[in-house]
């Protein structure tokens, strides 16, 4: 006997599996349905390529109550109104029913040239709103948003990526960090400090000579001759709050030791994570590391930059978003700048 089966997509692309009654070769009816009206949901990529996007595929969840909703975008109000009142002259335009706020540019570049680092005044206010505990559970005074809560919040910050990457590295590399692969104790030590704001955090992985090629990085940490822990030496470049930070999350490579004591790198390249509270060491050339310092395991370290990078990539696209408007409000500014320019006292058409 021989299975037919009927394959068809109905109104709301779905793939079903139809069954249909053959006659076998006793004569008798079997039905041969193995999966009555089951179904198959269809993939992002084939939602996209049709312009239906089934929604539960997606990784940003609908919220479950509205009054979850109204706290996001008052949240995201409140850093609206720091960014208006203390950073940038922002204005409103009205684009279909939605306000999109912009930046001018050139308030913008002066606010920026006069300023070293972010203003005391600005990071006050956004400890006071909690700004930095988007990511942190509640258990540990956080605010534990999910993601799409926080796309809404990072694109607020997409006006200054100097803001945006001071949240984006406690909220998504610090706090993620701890909260995936950092033991009770680690949290408890220092979840709390991070979402109150009262410890900034670094997230040391890049390297002068490899960039994100985290398999070809020259720090390392071996193990301690004259006592328990391990020894870490080496450099970490471009390190976002690396100048301000009071905890690093460093990556460094295993090495091992033989029979006779001589340091070699482990051939199977494993990579370690470790905990590192700067505020007690001056640099990390010799540093001393006890062996609860490391996150996970001595060989996590592939598995944790994957996983904690990775997730962390969706807030990129919500501040695209609002630089899009930017961008577009202040490109037609110059465009306008240019057939107008005004140089010697005449005017230059420098388009025609």
């Amino acid at each position: 006997m021989r299975n037919n089966f009927s394959l068809f997509i109905n109104n709301r692309n779905e793939y079903c599996l139809k069954s249909t009654k053959l006659e076998a070769s006793n004569k008798t009816d079997i039905d041969v349905a193995l999966f009555l009206d089951a179904t198959e949901t269809s993939s992002v990529a084939k939602g996209l390529f049709c312009d239906r996007v089934d929604k539960p595929m997606l990784i940003y969840p609908e919220f479950e109550e509205t009054e979850d909703l109204t706290d996001v975008e008052k949240f995201a109000g409140r850093v609206r109104s720091i960014l208006k009142k203390q950073c940038i002259c922002w204005t409103s335009i009205s684009m279909q029913l939605t306000s999109i706020y912009y930046f001018d540019l050139g308030n913008f570049v002066e606010w920026d040239k006069n300023r070293s680092e972010t203003p005391e005044e600005v990071k006050f206010s956004f400890k006071k709103i909690s700004l930095y505990s988007m990511s942190v559970p509640q258990q540990y005074g956080g605010l534990n948003l999910n993601n799409k809560a926080k796309s809404r919040i990072y694109a607020e910050l997409g006006c200054d990526l100097t803001l945006f990457a001071s949240a984006f590295v406690k909220n998504e590399l610090i706090c993620e960090t701890l909260k995936m692969f950092g033991s009770e104790e680690e949290k408890r030590t220092y979840l709390p400090m991070l979402a109150a704001g009262d410890i900034n955090g670094a997230f040391c992985l890049h390297e002068h000579a490899f960039g994100q090629d985290i398999a070809s990085m020259r720090i390392e940490i071996v193990e301690n001759c004259h006592g328990a822990g391990f020894k870490l030496n080496g450099q970490k470049s471009w390190v976002t709050n690396g100048a301000l930070a009071d905890l690093l999350v460093v990556f460094a490579k295993v090495q091992s030791k033989n029979s006779d004591q001589r340091v070699f790198s482990d051939p199977s390249g494993h990579l370690s994570v470790l905990l590192v509270d700067w505020r007690k060491i001056e640099g990390l050339n010799n540093l001393i590391i006890p062996e609860t310092a490391i996150l996970g395991n001595e060989s996590a370290g592939f598995h944790i930059a994957h996983s904690i990078v990775g997730n962390s990539r969706y807030s990129f696209s919500a501040v695209a978003h609002m630089l899009h408007h930017s961008i577009e409000k202040n490109a037609s500014r110059m465009v306008d700048h240019c057939p107008n320019r005004i140089s010697l006292g005449n005017v230059e058409r420098l388009v025609n």
